[in-house]
């Protein structure tokens, strides 16, 4: 979806008033949902630990999601791909014990079913703020209100995480060879990073590829939050899909993407899809 001018005029005003602080249904619409390990790095033949939960503060594990909303859930290292283990229900996180049999760079991903998610036209301009939705999806929303400016927004909305883990051996501590956390995992949204995301040290630079069904997204807004919880400006991706995200600190890193949408079927009258990557600085 193009990005637009600066909106002006009565238009800006509109927008300007229609701004509120996230509370309720939008800032829940709003929450990240993303897939964390225990650790970073994992010797082979050890089961590892990873955590799906979604929330409004990275790195904080708020609330866990619910075992049937989970579509896809699969591992790759080294080109090899299996499913993952039926998870674990916890107070704050989804907990998925991952056996991991082979050296490499192990890719784990968890693509949620779509639900549903209904806001009240107070919370909608602050709720596409936040998700870096483009000027034209606010115009759109503001030219199908009513006079009386009450109409409830209505979405369909699925969520896509992804993370890596370096699994190593006494014999090979860090492997070699295994190029696979570049291949895409196939999931509507995702982000992939164009170097090995187990090697980061702060003040690297991450360049990810924003893809959508495998096709790159150009003009799309790629947010990245830190391990003391600071979101960094929004950066634009490329023709090519490909954003750089400088990574100052070390810690866990949440980086983020949204692409919204007019809908394709009559169940809801907007889509979206929200892609986590979550990485290890160390």
């Amino acid at each position: 979806m193009p990005f637009l001018r600066p909106v002006t005029g009565a238009l800006a005003a509109a927008l300007t008033m229609g701004v509120v602080l996230a509370s309720g249904p939008s800032a829940a619409a709003a929450h990240d949902t993303w897939l964390v390990p225990a650790r970073a790095t994992s010797p082979a033949g050890v089961d590892a630990t990873f955590d799906l939960t979604s929330g409004p503060s990275f790195p904080t594990n708020a609330t866990a999601i619910a075992a049937a909303r989970v579509r896809t859930a699969r591992v790759r290292t080294g080109g090899r791909t299996e499913p993952l283990p039926t998870p674990a229900a916890g107070a704050r996180a989804l907990r998925f014990r991952v056996p991991l049999r082979h050296a490499g760079v192990a890719t784990v991903w968890v693509s949620l079913a779509p639900r549903v998610l209904t806001l009240d036209s107070a919370g909608v301009v602050d709720y596409l703020r936040r998700i870096g939705a483009p000027d034209s999806v606010r115009v759109a929303y503001l030219r199908q209100l009513p006079v009386n400016g009450v109409r409830h927004w209505r979405e369909r909305s699925a969520r896509h995480a992804t993370t890596h883990v370096l699994v190593s051996s006494p014999l090979r501590p860090r492997p070699s060879g295994d190029a696979s956390w570049a291949q895409p995992t196939g999931m509507p949204l995702e982000l992939v990073p164009l170097r090995d995301p187990t090697t980061l040290r702060p003040g690297d630079t991450l360049v990810v590829r924003l893809l959508q069904q495998g096709h790159a997204v150009p003009a799309a807004m790629v947010g990245a939050v830190g391990p003391d919880g600071r979101a960094l400006p929004p950066r634009r991706t490329d023709a090519d899909g490909r954003v750089a995200i400088p990574l100052a600190r070390a810690g866990r890193w949440l980086l983020r993407a949204t692409q919204l949408r007019h809908p394709i079927t009559a169940q809801s009258e907007w889509e979206s899809d929200f892609a986590t990557l979550t990485i290890a600085v160390r």
